[in-house]
């Protein structure tokens, strides 16, 4: 999947997710694969259940954490290609 700035993206309906210890573990119902997100990761997962998109998912991590704008870009587009591979995100 390749993925624009605009694209509007959500946490696929085939995956599930908890809380354990401060990282969130999504499972792709479909394939029986988990993922498991450290805390920010776990954050942007939370966001993704509703329709948003890589640019509002950018500003929103920026304002809540000391992050070049760089690093926040590489890090998210790095996130959401990971999460579309093992079948979580739908745009």
């Amino acid at each position: 999947m390749t993925l624009s700035r605009t694209d509007l993206l959500t946490a696929s309906p085939g995956a599930v997710s908890c809380d354990l210890a401060g990282e969130v573990v999504v499972l792709n119902m479909d394939s029986g694969k988990y993922f498991a997100l450290n805390a920010v990761g776990g954050q942007v997962w939370q966001w993704l259940q509703e329709p948003c998109t890589i640019e509002s998912l950018q500003e929103r991590l920026l304002q809540e954490y000391d992050v070049t704008p760089e690093q926040c870009e590489s890090e998210v587009n790095s996130l959401l290609r990971k999460l579309s591979e093992h079948g979580l995100l739908q745009s």
